[in-house]
């Protein structure tokens, strides 16, 4: 897989790669956002930038930055970022679409990188690629990795029904397979990246891989600490693990808004409890590694390892080959 040709462009005047991205109130750091698809080493490329009702001065922002003949600007009411996605995906002119949250950056060779894998295999409808997690600016605090990174890979995760994950900020698609797809689900926010990535390979059987390389700086944030926010998170990666077994083996899908209202067992509910307090405090060790606080990190992660020893360990392990802490 190689970097793509601008000189192989058949069609000069439109986009080869569309990046969406949804904005709710990010003027502090849209700016860098956008700057760096401006730095793009692929040229061929346009920015919509869908507002989903900022209440701050991102629209003062927009309003400066719409004098770029390549980002267009549309807004929604509020829909959420799947939503806002959405609206995005069904203006998009490119064959490709990038997605590019509106507080991560994109390496320079991010659209080139994975433009060129897509292009030098038709089979492929989406790369994603592993990212760097960071808080402070250039100052990597770890790597997701860009896992499965082969057809052999992604197989043999397929075999055992496991949830295939990436930030949604490293996909790039064509954008005839997000269509076939129906885009972003929004009952799925604030996991609507990893419902369509596993609804794509394991319902539709579309081949999905990562690209090794870090593409994209993921921005670690105090939000996404929030207990309320991933515990929704965890209980959805538990309906899309038993979704993906039930694909796997021909079995009638549960309801989501069923299993969601569900009353779990006592011991369902002291086990999620425990495993969702471990994933909390390593997440809140992780940012405070990435914000260069040092206290409380070993006592969270040691408290989290009694808690969920298997988690933390995969961790570890993780981290110890460059995964780092931070982003589950």
């Amino acid at each position: 897989m190689g970097k793509y040709r601008e000189r192989d462009r058949q069609e000069p005047d439109t986009p080869v790669v569309s990046v969406v991205t949804a904005v709710k109130n990010g003027e502090a750091t849209l700016e860098e956002t956008v700057e760096s698809i401006r730095r793009q080493s692929l040229t061929g490329w346009e920015l919509l930038i869908v507002d989903d009702g900022s209440t701050d001065g991102t629209p003062d922002l927009l309003e400066r930055l719409s004098d770029h003949e390549r980002i267009r600007l549309f807004s929604s009411p509020g829909l959420g970022p799947a939503g806002a996605r959405n609206v995005g995906i069904a203006e998009a002119q490119g064959r490709y679409v990038a997605i590019l949250d509106a507080d991560d950056i994109a390496m320079p060779e991010r659209l080139a990188e994975q433009v060129g894998a897509l292009e030098s295999a038709p089979a492929l409808v989406a790369v994603g690629s592993a990212a760097y997690h960071f808080v402070r600016r250039g100052v990597p605090a770890g790597v997701q990795p860009g896992h499965p990174t082969s057809r052999d890979e992604l197989r043999s995760m397929l075999e055992k029904g496991m949830l295939i994950t990436w930030s949604h900020s490293t996909m790039c698609w064509r954008k005839g397979a997000l269509e076939e797809l129906g885009g972003f689900d929004e009952r799925f926010s604030p996991s609507e990246d990893a419902e369509l990535l596993n609804r794509a390979i394991y319902e539709r059987n579309m081949t999905v891989l990562g690209l090794p390389k870090p593409l994209v700086w993921y921005r670690l944030s105090r939000n996404s600490l929030s207990s309320g926010g991933l515990r929704r998170q965890r209980m959805i990666a538990r309906y899309l693990e038993m979704r993906n077994e039930c694909w796997l083996h021909d079995r009638p899908v549960p309801d989501f808004e069923d299993f969601m209202a569900r009353r779990p067992t006592t011991r369902e509910r002291t086990r999620w409890a425990r495993h969702d307090l471990a994933a909390e405090l390593y997440r809140e060790a992780g940012y405070r590694v990435a914000s260069g606080r040092r206290g409380g990190v070993v006592s969270r992660v040691l408290l989290s390892a009694a808690l969920h020893p298997r988690y933390v360990i995969r961790k570890l392990w993780r981290q110890r080959f460059g995964s780092g802490l931070g982003r589950t």
